[in-house]
């Protein structure tokens, strides 16, 4: 399966003009794309007509609204890993998959309330989520399972919930993910720390 960054990239990458680079501070934000994608998508726009007859617009702009927000979707449910899975967000699932990125932020509403994940992670392996969710609902956090061995807590920071404490042994070999389910609704952090 393709990581969902890249997936993003290759399909989406020729809306991005030729000099896009990175400034966090900038709104709104841009991203670098590696010089092999920015490749690909010169090939792409040489073998394209520059823009469509009808339109004597820009040809990055498309016109097709319902099929360019797929990568707001993509983003929030699947690379930040902020998914609502049932009506109005009764259940809800954290599950980050973060490709090469080392930070998300998401959050969005519901008529249950808000719902928030920051990941964080570091070349070392180490990982942290910050995630709330509506009181009354329920729901899982996911990390893609380690390379390397360390320790996962959960805390949920208002107290209302007891920590948990997880020791995983880590394996290069092994794929899927470490779930913790049955989370009632709340303010939560987790961190993954590798031993040394």
């Amino acid at each position: 399966m393709l990581c969902p960054v890249f997936a993003l990239r290759l399909p989406f990458g020729f809306f991005l003009p030729a000099s896009c680079s990175c400034h966090k501070a900038t709104p709104p934000p841009t991203c670098s794309l590696p010089a092999a994608i920015n490749a690909t998508i010169a090939r792409r726009l040489a073998n394209l007509l520059q823009h469509y007859a009808p339109y004597t617009n820009d040809p990055r702009i498309s016109h097709a609204h319902g099929w360019a927000t797929g990568p707001t979707s993509v983003l929030s449910m699947y690379v930040a890993g902020l998914q609502v899975l049932t009506a109005g967000g009764q259940t809800w699932r954290v599950a980050p998959n973060l490709g090469n990125l080392t930070t998300t932020d998401v959050g969005y509403q519901t008529p249950l309330g808000s719902y928030t994940a920051q990941t964080n992670a570091t070349a070392a392996g180490d990982i942290s989520i910050d995630f709330s969710a509506p009181t009354g609902t329920s729901g899982s956090v996911a990390i893609l399972y380690p390379s390397c061995s360390g320790t996962m807590t959960l805390v949920e920071t208002n107290g209302a919930c007891e920590d948990i404490t997880v020791k995983v042994h880590g394996n290069l070999n092994t794929s899927g993910n470490l779930e913790l389910a049955d989370l009632a609704g709340g303010d939560w952090q987790l961190r993954f720390t590798c031993s040394s």
